[in-house]
């Protein structure tokens, strides 16, 4: 018989134990407090977004307005753009699927929740350092493509605009902390969404395994994926 030592109990990196009010929200690494944060993020700026667009289209309600300066037009013009897709579009999407491909999968938590927790915290700083350019000179006007020549000019609105979109960085490190998911969970894994065929025929590509469905009346179908035992 063989004797093992127990593992000593750490607290350096102790998962975060407060679940409720405002700490539990900033501290949770949980996937579905994340997934809910990034669609409160998401609506924020498609409210602040939405009021960009009125304003531009004040400014082309009629001809020869003088509602908005041109400066002041292209400055909207570029934050408006910038704000719905990278702000808007992304971190829905991003909130979607930290909220459901965790469930759909079988999976308790994402593969590295802080990291997950991380690249949500950037969404509302990249968004700072974006409109922070209104406070230190003017916003970026170079129209939300960045586009040469006109993104080829000094400003500090410029280089704030630059720097709020630091949100790909954070795409990136929520993918580093959901792709080992699909490498690192038991099999069989059962996916009851209409989503998870898609994610369950990925999984069998990716491993050679197979896919049985199992349809009940009334209860829709179900999807058992089968990976091979060198995969979990």
């Amino acid at each position: 018989m063989t004797a093992t030592a127990e593992r000593p109990a750490t607290t350096i990196f102790r998962r975060p134990r407060s679940t409720t009010g405002i700490w539990g929200w900033v501290t949770t690494v949980d996937h579905k407090k994340i997934g809910i944060m990034y669609g409160y993020a998401a609506f924020f700026f498609f409210v602040l977004g939405g009021i960009e667009a009125l304003l531009l289209r004040i400014q082309l309600a009629q001809a020869n307005s003088e509602f908005l300066t041109a400066g002041a037009y292209n400055a909207l013009f570029t934050m408006h753009g910038t704000t719905m897709i990278f702000f808007f579009v992304m971190p829905m999407m991003t909130g979607l699927a930290n909220y459901i491909v965790p469930l759909q999968i079988g999976a308790a938590d994402m593969a590295f929740p802080r990291i997950n927790a991380l690249s949500y915290w950037m969404v509302p700083l990249a968004g700072i350092l974006l409109y922070s350019g209104y406070a230190f000179g003017g916003a970026a006007n170079a129209g939300w493509t960045g586009y040469a020549p006109l993104s080829a000019k000094e400003g500090t609105g410029i280089d704030l605009w630059i720097a709020g979109l630091m949100f790909p960085l954070a795409r990136l490190l929520g993918l580093i902390a959901a792709a080992p998911l699909f490498n690192n969970r038991g099999v069989p894994m059962r996916i009851r969404l209409g989503l998870g065929l898609a994610i369950a025929h990925r999984l069998v590509q990716a491993h050679r395994g197979k896919i049985w469905v199992d349809s009940e009346l009334n209860r829709g179908c179900t999807f058992t994926v089968l990976l091979p035992t060198d995969t979990v």
